[in-house]
């Protein structure tokens, strides 16, 4: 077969193929679903395929340096490092019964192990799970090391419900076995807690009261209780100002007081006593703000014991120039009397925070 005749016939068969093959139905693959934004529930969220809840993943990395001047140790830095990863996960949908929650969080460090922070399912006002107490009020996200408020994390459940206008009350029982130490007794009733908040402008005003039952390892008991208050204050733009005190009488880790435990060891009609005052300034400065934190409080740790007398002030600036990111340099003072001896000491600390 000559050469002209084998390319004219090749010619000819891919004509003819290509031919049959437009008359086949083309077929393309479905383009993926674009995820579908959820704007009620504001940016982030977007639509699970295949149902109407919607989700919204957050968390952080955080990486912390701390430089303190050990009592006892005055010629010598003690340097600290720690760096931890926090992830949320939040789900929502709307529903006749009004918005459906549910929230998780775990947060891990290099040197523990990842734990669950927060799990609680919402349905309109009813919350269940484990949440922050309703006593809670700023917890101070202004401050790193003092504590303003408890915003101890128990299990809960309570109940929001709106006054009118600007004004919400809520009313909560929780475990009271988050604030107990093993063998030191326990409460045998859940703890009941009751707060109220209302806006008034550039004023926010807070309130909360709690029961706590001591169960000792006698056979007395004793009720305890605290009571708080908070105001905040808008003063000018960029400008707020933060004023709290709080009570306790048998019940003092609603005071905030780093491990501090509401039984004792003994006879639970050796009650523990004790208050605090905070205070604080947010003052926005360049590319963030500069606040000044200050508490001072005192607890007697039985019914005639001497008082634990406690001061602390922190000064910090944030730095919020780069988006999604933290840089705060923090100095911080402390000093305790326990009536016998006084300890005090000044830490430098120093935290970068990335979050998404």
């Amino acid at each position: 077969m000559k050469l002209s005749t084998l390319l004219l016939s090749s010619a000819a068969v891919l004509v003819a193929g290509s031919a049959f093959a437009a008359d086949l139905p083309a077929k393309k693959m479905a383009p993926a679903a674009a995820p579908t934004g959820c704007a009620a529930f504001g940016a982030g969220f977007f639509q699970i395929p295949g149902g109407d809840n919607c989700i919204k993943f957050s968390g952080r990395v955080v990486a912390d340096q701390t430089f303190s001047d050990p009592a006892g140790k005055r010629d010598k830095m003690f340097d600290t490092f720690a760096s931890a990863f926090r992830l949320n996960t939040d789900v929502r949908s709307n529903t006749d019964a009004g918005v459906v929650r549910a929230f998780g969080r775990i947060d891990g460090g290099a040197n523990s192990a990842p734990n669950v922070k927060y799990a609680y399912a919402q349905i309109g006002g009813l919350t269940a799970g484990l949440a922050d107490t309703a006593f809670a009020t700023l917890n101070n996200p202004w401050g790193w090391k003092i504590s303003t408020d408890d915003g101890m994390r128990t299990n809960l459940l309570s109940y929001t419900a709106s006054l009118g206008g600007t004004t919400t009350a809520t009313v909560s029982i929780e475990d009271p076995s988050f604030r107990t130490s093993t063998g030191l007794g326990a409460s045998q009733v859940p703890d009941l807690v009751g707060a109220v908040k209302t806006v008034a402008g550039a004023l926010t005003l807070q309130g909360a009261v709690a029961t706590h039952q001591n169960h000792g390892l006698l056979s007395s008991d004793t009720q305890g209780y605290a009571v708080q208050a908070a105001a905040t204050l808008a003063a000018a733009p960029g400008t707020t100002l933060y004023l709290q005190g709080a009570y306790a009488n048998a019940a003092l880790s609603y005071l905030g007081y780093t491990n501090t435990t509401d039984a004792v060891a003994a006879d639970a009609s050796a009650t523990a006593k004790g208050y605090s005052v905070f205070a604080a300034v947010n003052q926005a400065a360049g590319p963030g703000s500069v606040s000044l934190n200050a508490v001072y409080g005192a607890q007697t740790p039985s019914g005639n014991g001497s008082d634990i007398k406690q001061t602390q002030v922190e000064l910090n600036y944030d730095y919020t120039g780069i988006k999604g990111v933290q840089i705060i340099p923090a100095i911080y003072y402390s000093n305790t009397d326990n009536g016998t001896t006084t300890t005090n000491g000044t830490t430098g600390f120093l935290r970068i925070e990335r979050d998404f």
